[in-house]
């Protein structure tokens, strides 16, 4: 899978996370890396982690990639909230990456501290992750 960086954290002294990046296939989904949140119990598999206010642009040009599909429908499937607003920032519960070639394509643009992780959330979050942005 081929996978494009969106941007990162603006005026970060180390050159590392927080950072998006989005597959370059339409479908394939987004890609979060952010600090760990440990306040909130998530399913197995994956994980809370968090994302400064100030990516609140590169997360939405992310999503203007591929054509968002109304997924209203899904959100009530799940009743899970995937993306939300906290007073400096969001927070985005996503299935932890673990492919070791995905890893690798994003520690190359953004390393990966030890307190943070990269979490995936579908395509199908588009309208989400943008109206949370708009919130």
């Amino acid at each position: 899978m081929s996978i494009i960086f969106v941007g990162i954290m603006p005026d970060n002294p180390g050159g590392a996370c927080p950072a998006v990046f989005r597959s370059a296939e339409p479908g394939g989904g987004y890609y979060f890396q952010g600090k760990i949140v440990e306040r909130r119990q998530v399913p197995n598999g994956q994980a809370l982690v968090w994302l400064p206010e100030s990516m609140t642009e590169i997360i939405r040009e992310a999503c203007r990639v591929h054509p968002a599909v109304d997924v209203h429908a899904d959100l009530e499937m799940t009743k899970v909230r995937r993306v939300a607003r906290t007073n400096d920032g969001f927070h985005v519960q996503g299935v932890i990456v673990s492919d070791p070639e995905i890893l690798a394509k994003i520690a190359a643009d953004s390393p990966i501290l030890a307190d943070e992780l990269v979490v995936w959330l579908p395509e199908s979050a588009t309208v989400e992750i943008v109206e949370t942005c708009d919130a």
